[in-house]
């Protein structure tokens, strides 16, 4: 049994310490920001889904790399929707994967 160890058992954990600190709060803090992807997620795939033609449009402005990579779903509103499918449904996964 180590010194630190004891001296934990006698006082509690070192707070000045970050290895020995609780890890509470940070985790909260990364569910807390898993949930705020998943939420968009979700809505930006429910549009996808929805108005696939409108949705694209607003994402095709930009440097000519990224129009050429939007180009395919400007072309294909299907494919526009199943990618907005699987966000939407990796959205609703990643939110259900997060626990209080």
């Amino acid at each position: 049994m180590s010194t630190q160890t004891i001296t934990e058992n006698i006082r509690g954990p070192n707070i000045l310490n970050p290895f020995t600190r609780p890890r509470r709060a940070s985790g909260i803090v990364s569910r807390r920001a898993f949930e705020c992807i998943a939420i968009s997620m979700i809505g930006d795939g429910l549009l996808a889904v929805i108005e696939p033609e409108r949705h694209i449009l607003l994402w095709r402005s930009g440097p000519r790399w990224w129009r050429k990579i939007m180009q395919p779903f400007v072309d294909n509103p299907t494919l526009t929707r199943c990618v907005g499918a699987a966000e939407t449904a990796f959205g609703f996964w990643l939110a259900s994967a997060q626990r209080p």
